[in-house]
């Protein structure tokens, strides 16, 4: 005999199960923006142990265009400026929403509990 559950758990269930694809989508895009960070500060790191004058290319679509080292280090840069903020600010609310979701887990299991019912 299936048992029906209250309809507050019921939400909180469905806005757990919200909350944890939202935690997916964040750890995703911090994955992501850590492996463009990596490879940025690879660059940027093997561009500055070549002299001034080293010819630089920059790819901009399907086309490779000369620049100026120093350009393209500068914006390079700025560019892994960017995506540590980004990766700071992704890796928080990672952790927030982790700790959110844990918070919300155990409240659903002590009531699940208080039915008799488990969590799977």
């Amino acid at each position: 005999m299936a048992q029906t559950l209250p309809p507050a758990l019921e939400d909180k269930i469905r806005n757990y199960e919200n909350q944890r694809r939202i935690y997916e989508s964040f750890k995703a895009q911090n994955l992501v923006t850590q492996q463009e960070l990596s490879e940025i500060s690879l660059t940027v790191e093997e561009l500055k142990k070549h002299p001034e004058d080293a010819v630089a290319y920059k790819a901009v679509g399907s086309v490779m265009f000369q620049v100026e080292k120093s350009k393209l280090t500068a914006d390079l840069e700025e560019r892994e400026e960017t995506l540590k903020r980004r990766a700071e600010s992704t890796g928080r609310k990672v952790t927030e929403l982790e700790t959110k979701l844990n918070e919300m887990k155990n409240e659903i299991t002590i009531e699940l509990g208080k039915l008799n019912l488990t969590l799977q």
